[in-house]
């Protein structure tokens, strides 16, 4: 009968590498390589490595019971007869998107991609769009009313003919003689201002926003020319224009108030100041094709001219005395004063917002 044994232990009392011999009844007999190593015969090497008596394990391990030890492990423990017939366990599936987990809550799919199927989502969405229909309406109704008090369509009732007409008397005023609007009588017995299709001096928005707008496209054409154009220069010249206009604009609001002077509406004032642009355009124009000398020749003509049509024009809303009794004390110097001071405004701006 063979018997094998480990002959080569490592610290842990288990042998990752076990090279047995044959055991017989004379000792182990070793290979035959081993055999010329250590000698003519292995026979030395037999007796030399005579295998122990007895084996006996304690508590505590082996203990050495022969010539030398021999760690020997212990039983291993058998397997369960099912051991390969086992199934897995469960494997645990997250919820898919739109399916709630045992204990979930309606607010876990608010920041996932499923929004807009959650409860609470459809809700809060129909409160919105609820809220801005409302906000909307209240808009457009509040839009409506400011149009239907300030009358804006009335600043834009022109026609062909007018728009010519209003230019020339805009570049020649000395050839226009009265700058009196026109008035007609309602059924119920007000008066109120023709528009301008039917009154060359009433004052209107199209020409002076027009004008602003080619204001600006002229300035950056200018520009252009001298290889000093930048998209920023846009808006430059449109908010120093704006400055200007809205500047003036509350000069003859204060200027009427503490003349007591009759009530100017604010798109009336608007309209006559917006009209400067006329001149500032035929400015640039006129500069780039005649050069410096022309421009600033051209410059002070303009800027006189609108000058005149703005004295001649807020004359009859200045001079004009609503309250006799209560503008008795008020001399009349004063208001030329006022009316002298508009002037000089426009020479001011047709100089300072061409120069750039």
């Amino acid at each position: 009968m063979k018997q094998t044994q480990p002959l080569f232990p490592n610290s842990y009392g288990d042998i990752p590498y076990q090279p047995t011999f044959p055991l017989n009844n004379n000792g182990p007999t070793p290979p035959s390589s081993l055999g010329h190593s250590a000698g003519n015969n292995g026979s030395n090497y037999a007796r030399n490595l005579t295998p122990p008596s007895s084996l006996e394990r304690d508590k505590g391990g082996l203990r050495n019971s022969g010539s030398f030890s021999v760690p020997v492990r212990g039983p291993t423990p058998p397997f369960p007869d099912n051991f390969h017939q086992r199934k897995p366990g469960p494997v645990p599936v997250s919820p898919t998107p739109g399916q709630r987990g045992p204990g979930g809550s309606l607010f876990e799919d608010l920041g996932s991609g499923d929004f807009f199927s959650n409860p609470v989502a459809q809700i809060g969405l129909s409160y919105g769009h609820k809220w801005a229909e409302d906000a909307s309406e209240k808009y457009k109704q509040g839009i409506t009313k400011y149009l239907e008090s300030t009358n804006l369509k009335y600043y834009f009732n022109i026609n062909n003919s007018y728009v010519p007409n209003k230019l020339k008397i805009l570049l020649c005023p000395f050839l226009h003689k009265s700058m009196k609007r026109l008035t007609a009588k309602m059924q119920d017995g007000a008066e109120v201002y023709l528009p301008p299709k039917d009154d060359i001096n009433a004052p209107d928005l199209y020409i002076p926003v027009m004008a602003f707008v080619t204001y600006v496209i002229t300035i950056a054409f200018v520009l252009g020319t001298r290889n000093s154009f930048t998209p920023e220069v846009l808006g430059r010249v449109a908010s120093s224009g704006l400055v200007a206009l809205v500047f003036e604009v509350l000069f003859l609001k204060l200027g009427f108030y503490l003349l007591n002077s009759v009530t100017v509406t604010i798109l009336d004032l608007v309209a006559y100041c917006g009209y400067i642009f006329v001149g500032l355009v035929i400015n640039q124009f006129v500069g780039v094709l005649g050069g410096s000398y022309i421009y600033y020749a051209t410059t002070l003509v303009t800027g006189v001219f609108m000058a005149m049509f703005m004295v001649k024009t807020l004359r009859l809303l200045v001079l004009s005395d609503p309250n006799p009794v209560a503008n008795a004390a008020l001399p009349y110097n004063k208001r030329n004063y006022f009316l002298l001071s508009v002037a000089v405004w426009q020479l001011l701006m047709a100089y300072f917002l061409g120069f750039w």
